[in-house]
C-alpha cells in the first residue's frame, strides 16, 4: 500500500512541478530537488486531499512544511488515509 500511495503522491507531484515522475522517489527533496515553491505547495495539497479523499484542512500548509521530502509527505498520507 505505501508503494501505491507512494506513486499517487509523485504522479501529483509530477503534475504540478513537470518534474520527471519517474525520478520522483522518496528520498526526493520538495524544496531542492523540486524547487516547490508557496503557489505549487497549496496546488499539492488540494490535489492530495482530492486523490486521498481527505478533508479539506487535513492537510494544512504548516503540515506541508513540515515535510522535507517525497517520503515525508507519504507518511503524512499514510497517517490520515
Amino acid at each position: 500500500m505505501f508503494e501505491t500511495i507512494t506513486r499517487r503522491v509523485a504522479k501529483i507531484i509530477s503534475n504540478i512541478t513537470d518534474y520527471d515522475e519517474e525520478k520522483i522517489s522518496l528520498n526526493t527533496r520538495l524544496i531542492e530537488d523540486l524547487n516547490i515553491e508557496p503557489l505549487d505547495a497549496l496546488d499539492i495539497i488540494t490535489d492530495l486531499e482530492d486523490e486521498f479523499e481527505l478533508i479539506a484542512d487535513d492537510i494544512t500548509y504548516e503540515d506541508f512544511g513540515n515535510c522535507h521530502t517525497v517520503g515525508d509527505l507519504v507518511s503524512l498520507i499514510n497517517e490520515l488515509y
